[in-house]
């Protein structure tokens, strides 16, 4: 491929996409919403000033389309904390740096250059990465290991857009974001109800789990308030900081925008293995079965917008009952996954066109067990229960928990078994 050069750039997104050395970037403010209005950090957006009127959805399109986003997509991060090395950033103040989705499960750097950035950036600056939240519903798993190489770096994370699809507030518990970007639709809604709703839902998550609410695209006065009113503690937007070069002077704030630092690591090796440390009863057959139509009976009845996380033994004689049932649930919730054998694929069409079927490998423990886990605003619970070792068949060792870190250590082992939508 010949690459063109950057006086040639023009404003076709297929040139610029060609061309990923060419970015460097620009920062727009981001402001305490308090009296003072301190500025707290900034949000690194990316441009080409050989090509000035390019779209940068367009470059990021046209970059996807020739296979070049994790080039592009680094790129466009190794930039954003290069320039803000070198203006000297430093750590008083967060840098927000934006990450796509697609380009997650791209780990690798694609220079020594970049690694060694990279590694700069990680001492010198406080870092936040930005995900939207259409990263949550197209790749769970990869986007939860970015988020543990995140906050092993000691990066925090922030959802971006929340607000504009139930799917992302449904799985707010699960990622535990530091911050919490609120989608702009908010500050002009079509219908102020369900605004007020999200955000009653938004603040919520944020005083139970100790997240920031950042409200975007402040451009006006009635803005700010709406900000406010929604529960914002931060804001950016044209009103409060176009974006543009890093200023040479920056006085530290009076406190940064905090980091979450309660423990999201633990992933036990599948939901069963809790129950190596939890209590447990022994179950026969029936009662199980009675017992996980209880739960699904909550799911059903709940009008609490659910994440639905199922590990389901295929191979059990009750599976196709209980697949039809989280069909139904699958209709009325924003999310519902299921993961069972890969060897039984063929079950997965019982679960309904609306859940998610992803298929575990040969000898992986899940395979043996069953899980039922919901995550909402006001619900969280989980069924855990696997085969019990020389026992009749059909006995289980089995529990329901409603304790918060059981239940999100539950979700957590089972959406990093969630596939990719085909075809991203």
């Amino acid at each position: 491929m010949v690459l063109p050069e950057p006086s040639d750039l023009g404003v076709d997104p297929y040139v610029v996409a060609r061309r990923p050395d060419s970015v460097r970037s620009v920062y727009q403010p981001i402001v305490a919403l308090g009296p003072r209005r301190e500025l707290v950090g900034f949000e690194a957006l990316a441009r080409w000033p050989a090509a000035p009127m390019v779209d940068p959805v367009a470059v990021f399109a046209a970059a996807r389309a020739e296979g070049l986003l994790a080039e592009v997509d680094w790129a466009c991060r190794v930039s954003a904390v290069a320039g803000a090395m070198e203006r000297n950033l430093g750590r008083s103040h967060t840098l927000f740096v934006n990450v796509e989705p697609d380009a997650l499960r791209h780990t690798r750097l694609p220079n020594t250059d970049f690694a060694e950035v990279v590694d700069r950036a990680r001492g010198e600056l406080r870092i936040i990465l930005e995900l939207t939240e259409r990263a949550i519903t197209d790749d769970p798993s990869s986007l939860l290991r970015a988020v543990d190489t995140a906050r092993s770096n000691g990066w925090g994370i922030a959802l971006d857009d929340v607000g504009s699809n139930p799917q992302s507030l449904a799985l707010l518990p699960l990622i535990q974001p530091d911050v919490i970007k609120l989608d702009r639709s908010l500050l002009e809604p079509e219908d102020c109800a369900v605004a007020e709703e999200i955000a009653a839902l938004v603040r919520e998550h944020a005083r139970s789990s100790g997240a920031s609410v950042l409200a975007e695209g402040i451009e006006t006065t009635a803005h700010l308030r709406r900000a406010i009113e929604l529960g914002a503690r931060y804001g950016q937007g044209r009103m409060l900081g176009a974006p543009g070069a890093l200023p040479a002077l920056i006085p530290a704030p009076s406190e940064p925008i905090p980091l979450i630092t309660e423990g999201n690591s633990h992933v036990p090796t599948s939901p069963g293995a809790l129950l190596d440390v939890i209590p447990s009863s022994r179950f026969d057959s029936d009662r199980s079965i009675g017992t996980i139509d209880r739960v699904l009976d909550g799911m059903e009845n709940t009008r609490d917008p659910l994440t639905v996380l199922c590990a389901v033994d295929t191979r059990s004689p009750e599976a196709s009952r209980v697949a039809r049932r989280v069909a139904r649930l699958a209709e009325r919730h924003p999310f519902v996954a299921v993961i069972g054998a890969e060897e039984d694929r063929s079950v997965a069409g019982r679960f309904g066109s609306a859940a998610r079927w992803s298929g575990a490998r040969d000898g992986d423990p899940i395979n043996n067990e069953w899980a039922l886990v919901a995550i909402g605003s006001r619900t969280e619970v989980a069924l855990l229960a696997r085969s019990a070792a020389d026992q009749p068949a059909g006995d289980v060792d089995l529990t329901v928990s409603y304790d918060r870190p059981v239940v999100r250590a539950a979700g957590r082992s089972l959406s990093r078994r969630v596939t990719a939508i085909a075809g991203i």
